[in-house]
């Protein structure tokens, strides 16, 4: 085996030489905590919002696909007219299932899509591979959105080319973890009842903490339910193969497939897409022709160290919710429904901070609103926020709910918050697989007991300007496949 399969087979496969990191001996002063998977959930549904259609019904109106086979190059990949937006093309492509030990019958089926090139045929400059991050966000939903957009950057002289990654969406098989789309809505929903410790936040009371222990139990508990699900129930050879790695490896698939590995990789990745590609180059640096990572992740320590991870992402979100405070005094009342003239930035933010403490012992209950009904809690205020800072396009419309619920009218932020599905949820494909999430991460770590579940607390706490803290992390799972 030469030098370079021997890197790659490294990269692949689990390594057992990496120790877990070792949690500290003594509790530290500010509380360790990990912001609920609701709020990430909420960031890929803005990221990906946009025209939704389910893998059978876009078969019923596709005309017949031939799924191309990726060990047969010569023939390309067979495009046809997408059926749900006919300007962009789609095709399926089929890779083996495990790279290193490939096995006929066992394989991938890869959705594409992509926007094709608008400038004339002499300025065309080939294929530019996008990943909107996750993991388990799906490039097919995300190129409707975004296509457009990033061809218009670059000029229009390239085809711009997304999939859904394994596990993810229309790319089959799918992870399996629960039977259909809604018992899998039904879970992660359960997780989002469990709210945020916010009490040591208002009090430094044993009672406080005490509670804040016991949200960490149940928080911990559910990860584990999640993950045994996956372990009972899941497919057990696909979860072994969705690691990052290997979906660097289906990149070089689609590469060759579209006759374009000599020409090399033209890359643009967002978020968890910038480890994706920091992999790719890593793995396969021949291959590279551009790269571009937008909004770098840190990928060393996400495959090793994953509380280093989580806090070296969120380092500067308290800075963020301060430009929002800033601007929001500067826009005054009529463009900031928060504001007021001559108040502060501080002022504003103490508004919300007693918002939250006001919710605290009393939840605000809205009834319904077209989309949801329920109550408003503290956590609900912090979920809100932490999902707005991603787009400052959203601050108006956060500052409107806020003020709103201020005056006791929690409708808006409701509706900005709480889960809500217009689909038929008895199908089995989800536009972002928050479970392929779960299983990408655990499979990036350092090999732990056969099928076990450790749930880490994570201290991603960012000072807000009055000594609120808040709490945007990450969970941490060892899982031994």
């Amino acid at each position: 085996m030469d030098m370079d399969n021997d890197i790659e087979k490294e990269l692949l496969l689990p390594t057992i030489t990496s120790p877990a990191p070792t949690p500290p001996e003594k509790k530290p002063r500010k509380l360790r905590l990990f912001l609920s998977l609701f709020a990430l959930l909420l960031l890929l549904q803005t990221l990906l919002s946009g025209p939704q259609l389910y893998l059978y019904r876009f078969l019923a109106q596709a005309p017949e696909v031939q799924d191309v086979q990726a060990e047969g190059i010569g023939s390309g990949i067979a495009w046809f007219a997408c059926p749900d937006v006919t300007e962009f093309e789609c095709a399926f492509l089929t890779v083996p299932l495990d790279y290193l030990h490939p096995i006929v019958g066992e394989t991938v089926s890869l959705a594409l899509r992509r926007y094709p090139a608008q400038a004339p045929k002499e300025e065309y400059g080939g294929t530019v591979f996008t990943n909107p991050g996750g993991p388990g966000g799906s490039g097919t939903a995300y190129l409707i959105e975004r296509g457009p957009a990033l061809s218009k950057i670059l000029g229009g002289r390239y085809d711009i080319l997304s999939w859904d990654p394994r596990g993810v969406n229309m790319t089959t098989p799918p992870l399996g973890c629960f039977p259909t789309d809604y018992a899998e809505f039904l879970q992660d929903f359960k997780q989002t009842q469990l709210g945020l410790p916010m009490s040591p936040h208002y009090s430094s009371s044993a009672a406080a903490q005490a509670g804040a222990d016991e949200w960490f139990l149940r928080t911990e508990a559910y990860y584990q339910a999640t993950i045994a699900s996956c372990g009972k129930n899941g497919n057990q050879k696909l979860l072994s193969a969705v690691s990052t790695p290997y979906v660097a490896r289906d990149i070089v698939s689609i590469l060759s497939a579209l006759g374009e590995k000599e020409r090399g990789l033209q890359y643009w990745g967002f978020s968890y897409g910038t480890i994706l590609g920091a992999t790719f180059a890593a793995m396969f640096p021949e291959l590279v022709h551009r790269l571009v990572l937008d909004g770098v992740s840190d990928s060393r320590s996400y495959g090793n160290d994953m509380f280093t991870w989580g806090k070296s992402g969120m380092n500067d979100t308290h800075l963020v919710y301060e430009g929002f405070l800033r601007e929001c005094a500067l826009a005054g009342p009529g463009r900031c429904a928060l504001a007021a003239e001559g108040k502060t930035p501080e002022e504003i933010g103490r508004e919300i901070f007693d918002l939250e403490a006001t919710l605290l012992e009393k939840p605000l209950p809205v009834p319904f609103t077209g989309l949801n009904s329920g109550i408003i809690t503290a956590p609900d205020v912090r979920f809100a926020i932490f999902a707005a800072l991603y787009k400052p396009k959203l601050w108006p419309g956060l500052a409107s709910a806020l003020s709103a619920a201020i005056a006791g009218d929690g409708s808006a932020l409701l509706d900005l918050t709480g889960f809500t599905s217009t689909e038929d949820m008895s199908w089995r494909d989800p536009l972002d697989n928050v479970f392929h999430r779960h299983m990408t991460r655990a499979l990036s770590k350092p090999v732990g007991n056969p099928l076990s579940t450790e749930v880490c607390s994570v201290s991603l706490t960012a000072a807000l300007p009055d000594n609120a803290q808040s709490p945007i992390g990450n969970h941490v799972l060892r899982y031994g496949p």
